[in-house]
């Protein structure tokens, strides 16, 4: 049995402008558990491979690296890179996306794990601009993005 509790899933292809941002916001976990960081670019052509070679070299232990020779999309991607998790769960988050509160897996692990009859949650997030201007705060709670009713729904939805 693994001890990585959970497996942070960040999908990248040419997100370099942000690819940093996102992986800080994994990187500052308070968690009570392990947790481990995996990394998938799919073949960008801008500075994201370097910038995610970089952070894989710096911390070893938590973060692994996968790099698609050719694009493969977002939804192979996402199969390919979910196959090498080794945590009890899996978090995800693109490689345009950041997380602000510094214990959202821990929260996320506790409500999970607070009932038998669980098997995924999310978040509510707020769209913003590549500039960070807000469009929409609480974007599923205010409708303004419709929340799927299961994770294979939203799945199905995204790609």
């Amino acid at each position: 049995m693994s001890s990585v509790t959970v497996s942070i899933v960040c999908t990248n292809y040419n997100k370099g402008k942000w690819i940093a941002e996102a992986i800080d916001s994994f990187l500052i976990q308070d968690c009570s558990f392990s947790y481990e960081i995996l990394l998938i670019d799919d073949a960008s052509t801008d500075e994201s491979k370097g910038i995610i070679k970089d952070y894989a070299e710096k911390y070893p232990k938590i973060i692994r690296a996968f790099y698609n020779k050719k694009n493969l999309g977002i939804t192979k991607t996402w199969i390919k890179i979910c196959k090498e998790a080794r945590g009890k769960y899996i978090a995800r988050c693109d490689g345009d996306d950041y997380w602000i509160d510094e214990h959202k897996l821990q929260k996320q692990v506790n409500l999970l794990e607070s009932s038998a009859d669980s098997q995924w949650c999310c978040t509510d997030y707020d769209v913003v601009t590549g500039d960070k201007d807000v469009i929409q705060k609480n974007a599923v709670e205010s409708g303004f993005i419709n929340r799927p009713k299961s994770y294979a729904e939203q799945l199905v939805t995204k790609g």
